[in-house]
């Protein structure tokens, strides 16, 4: 349990291998051992235009996604749902499980109704296949950490790492828009606006900042162990000169972008329209966040500022 968040999760170590192994999986296609959970995420509709490689899972997916509900609808909706601070539907989970009652009848439920989804539909066995075709495997993450990369590279040699890191007070602002799968306990709390949603994202810039530090120390040690295996990346000089650094990252993985990819970053990229423009794009929490909350973020995330070199922005937002 992490107090400092104030919400229950699993032991560290025990979420340390969970990704370990579930990274694993995935860069080496084995596809039989996700849950299908991993391919029913709404990225896969919300970004269905990049996906352009992957039809035939797509389809899949669309196909049998009303089958996957159905087994989803199985499960108590207070063990769905992320577990509030108070911790009452943890409890009603753990007490269900351990009394034989409806949680626990619900879960053997929900298993036999994934068995049998499984039995029936074959989208895992086209992601394997995908997946062994593809000249290289790229997973996007933003719950992984350093600690599972040391893992992850002495598994496999020829990984590359890109840590991507952002402005905190972009970050928090970002977060504030995205699903609840991409945002932090203080994005997800309600607040009508106000001093209470400044603090929120004050609170929510504070975790992402010791998040990122204790990242670039421990990536700074494995650098040591595995030269060349590692890169860091500034979100904001990346979406300032897209191109130059694709360049780069396809070098570092030694594959040929190809036309397709230069045409499509050229078209999303760097387009007239303010919305396929991704500098533009990039900047727009700094005409958008409360002056208060970039000011106090300023504070808590001073370690950070002075830690990673470079020209972070001096814009703070407005009144």
């Amino acid at each position: 349990m992490n107090l400092y968040f104030t919400s229950p999760r699993l032991l560290p170590e025990t979420e340390r291998l969970a990704a370990v192994s579930f990274l694993d999986d995935i860069f080496n296609c084995r596809a039989e051992t996700l849950p299908p959970e991993s391919l029913y995420h709404a990225f896969w509709n919300q970004f269905s235009s990049q996906h352009t490689s992957v039809e035939p899972l797509k389809t899949c997916v669309r196909k049998t996604a009303g089958a996957w509900q159905r087994c989803l609808r199985l499960i108590p909706k207070e063990c769905m749902a992320r577990f509030d601070p108070g911790r009452s539907n943890l409890e009603y989970c753990h007490q269900g499980m351990r009394n034989n009652t409806k949680p626990r009848d619900s879960f053997l439920d929900y298993r036999k109704c994934v068995d049998e989804f499984n039995k029936k539909y074959n989208c895992r066995k086209i992601f394997r296949n995908l997946c062994q075709q593809g000249k290289f495997r790229g997973i996007k993450t933003v719950r992984a950490t350093m600690a599972s990369v040391g893992d992850l590279l002495e598994r496999n040699p020829n990984l590359r790492v890109v840590h991507l890191i952002r402005d905190p007070r972009a970050v928090v602002w970002s977060r504030k828009h995205f699903g609840q799968s991409g945002q932090g306990l203080f994005s997800i709390q309600k607040s009508n606006g106000g001093k209470k949603q400044d603090m929120n994202m004050v609170k929510e810039a504070e975790l992402y900042c010791s998040a990122v530090l204790r990242d670039v120390r421990m990536r700074k040690e494995l650098d040591k162990k595995y030269p060349g295996a590692l890169v860091e990346v500034i979100y904001d000089d990346f979406v300032q000169w897209p191109l130059n650094y694709t360049e780069k990252l396809y070098e570092i993985i030694g594959v040929d972008p190809g036309n397709k990819t230069w045409e499509w970053l050229l078209a999303n990229t760097q387009g007239a329209e303010a919305k396929r423009n991704s500098s533009y794009i990039s900047h727009k929490w700094e005409r958008n966040i409360p002056l208060l909350a970039a000011k106090r973020i300023d504070k808590k995330c001073a370690s950070f500022f002075e830690e990673i070199p470079y020209q972070w922005s001096e814009k703070t937002g407005h009144d």
